[in-house]
């Protein structure tokens, strides 16, 4: 799944089914991809996404390896009861 520009909580949702995340490098989306669970681009350029797809495209058994790890992702850290501790301590 990818996000060329501002990335939503529906990357969250992606790697919750286990689908490797493209997303931009923007400060504060590093813990999207924090599991190596998806690939970060330069905001604007074509060729960094082109380069990253590619990759995904051509290296099946990671990008199916990056939506397990994505998957594990949300359940140990971004699933609602784990922010919900977080808040409250």
């Amino acid at each position: 799944a990818v996000w060329v520009d501002h990335a939503t909580i529906s990357t969250i949702e992606a790697s919750a089914v286990g689908i490797p995340v493209v997303v931009p490098d923007f400060h504060g989306y590093q813990h999207r991809t924090k599991n190596e669970n998806g690939l970060r681009i330069r905001p604007g350029n074509l060729d960094d996404l082109i380069e990253r797809l590619e990759y995904l495209i051509t290296n099946r058994n990671e990008a199916v390896a990056m939506g397990q790890r994505g998957r594990e992702l949300v359940e140990e850290e971004l699933n609602w009861d784990h922010i919900v501790q977080k808040i409250l301590i």
